[in-house]
């Protein structure tokens, strides 16, 4: 191929027209690549948008109960500071908001906040997105995110109706520090996939040890401000509004280690769809002999990469955490 164009069955082909057929082949790979990723959209939201659009309306809806019910008397109060919001901003997902049954729900990262964001699109829009599926997976935070009422959306005196009313139930779900941030080491930075996360700036620790003392680095120099860390590391303390409420404000704060409890929270807080959800869990957790596609098995190799000093400086570290959900030193064998 010259300058001036290209030979084709020995005729001399204009250069502009090889370039308009090379734009026109990406244009039709481009439209391929996204009428796929439509048809799966499509497949994973059966109902469509406008059915998403009229669940959120009737959500909203839910939303406007009778006075009566909006001066009942509780035990519970509540002076929320402006700072609430930017922790809100700060996460990804939200306090998750379920106008309809009146429940606030709140999910940490590496807290099994896979599974509870996967029901949470299943008990809004009916939406079955399997956590132990890898094809789901990489869909449900997104999902969660773009569709998923959060509190942040909401005015200051609707915040304050809903965490301040008995008819309204908020839980939070919690994971012990050791295994919480080895589950994300193992996750994020071992497999080398999301390096980009801060502070690690596309460089990865050699170690689980080092991992840590970068950590330890940050919280010593920005005296524990870990607001711009990424929130697979962040306090589970920063989450939750856990630093603006009283602890008598939450009516469940569940430990993810206690599976028990946390089937029990399912159904006391969703009745018959979470006791359905429940019974879906075990059987595809029995089904794929682990608990979620992503899982590293914290829990069991903690001791073949803490030891007790670690474990010190890690408790040291986290010490809000600790503090605050009642953890010792070691998870509970």
């Amino acid at each position: 191929m010259s300058l001036g164009g290209g030979r084709m069955g020995g005729l001399q082909v204009p250069k502009r027209i090889i370039l308009l057929l090379s734009l026109g082949l990406w244009i039709s790979i481009g439209f391929l690549v996204v009428y796929n990723v439509r048809l799966r959209h499509e497949a994973i939201w059966p109902t469509g948008e406008r059915a998403v659009g009229d669940a959120l309306a009737h959500q909203q809806g839910a939303l406007q109960e009778p006075a009566a019910a909006r001066h009942q008397a509780s035990n519970k109060t509540l002076r929320l500071p402006p700072e609430w919001r930017v922790e809100q901003k700060l996460s990804y997902v939200g306090v998750i908001v379920f106008p309809v049954k009146r429940r606030l729900l709140c999910t940490v990262p590496k807290a099994g906040c896979t599974v509870l964001r996967s029901f949470a699109l299943l008990e809004s829009f009916r939406v079955r997105l399997d956590p132990n599926d890898s094809a789901n997976v990489s869909h449900i935070h997104p999902f969660a995110k773009r569709h998923l009422l959060q509190l942040g959306s909401f005015s200051d005196e609707q915040v304050t109706h809903m965490l301040e009313s008995p008819l309204w139930e908020y839980a939070a779900v919690v994971r012990h520090p050791l295994t919480r941030l080895l589950s994300a080491y193992l996750d994020k930075v071992v497999t080398q996939k999301e390096l980009w996360r801060r502070p690690l700036q596309n460089k990865q620790p050699e170690s689980f040890p080092e991992f840590v003392a970068l950590l330890e680095d940050i919280a010593r120099r920005y005296r524990n401000n870990w607001d711009w860390v990424d929130e697979h590391w962040r306090p589970q303390s920063g989450f939750c509004l856990f630093r603006f409420l009283s602890p008598n404000m939450y009516d469940h704060v569940v430990k993810v280690e206690d599976s028990t409890a946390l089937e029990e929270l399912y159904v006391t807080m969703f009745g018959e769809s979470g006791a359905r959800w429940v019974q879906e869990r075990r059987q595809s957790n029995a089904k794929n002999a682990h608990t979620s596609v992503h899982s590293h098995a914290a829990n069991t190799k903690l001791r073949e990469y803490v030891d007790e000093n670690l474990a010190r400086r890690i408790q040291r570290l986290y010490a809000e955490d600790y503090k605050r959900f009642g953890y010792d030193l070691w998870p509970s064998e």
